[in-house]
């Protein structure tokens, strides 16, 4: 997320969908889960002085990693954490404005925050180095 009049952001990376009963853990980290990363993040921004209004979203992530598993609904994270992502943010009312999600590749994001731009690398056996690169 960032502030579009601002050069101050927040990058988060959540593993799970949301909290359901999680809360109560003695160790409970609000980062690892969809719902509680985005509201923290907000939080966070608010903070910093960042006004609501400019603040807007950019995506990256949630490949199929485990395709065995694809089939078990239960287990099938990464369309659940797309899924949460998305009405999170809309639920937040922060626009998603880019994003690259989904696949069974796996992704490294090196994050400008500056520039509010995600630089993207994908593993690719197609191109010659391995590597695709997309910019959001």
């Amino acid at each position: 997320m960032s502030d579009r009049s601002s050069e101050i952001s927040a990058m988060g990376h959540f593993m799970l969908p949301d909290v359901k009963g999680n809360m109560k853990k003695k160790n409970f980290r609000p980062a690892k889960y969809g719902d509680t990363c985005l509201e923290e993040m907000l939080r966070l921004l608010d903070e910093n002085g960042c006004r609501r209004t400019m603040i807007i979203a950019k995506a990256a992530g949630g490949a199929s990693m485990f395709r065995r598993f694809d089939n078990r609904t239960i287990l099938d994270i990464a369309r659940r954490n797309i899924f949460s992502l998305r009405t999170n943010l809309a639920r937040l009312q922060v626009p998603l404005v880019a994003e690259d999600l989904g696949g069974t590749r796996g992704r490294t994001i090196t994050f400008y925050p500056r520039e509010n731009r995600l630089n993207i690398k994908i593993l690719d056996n197609i191109s010659e180095n391995g590597y695709r690169y997309v910019d959001i």
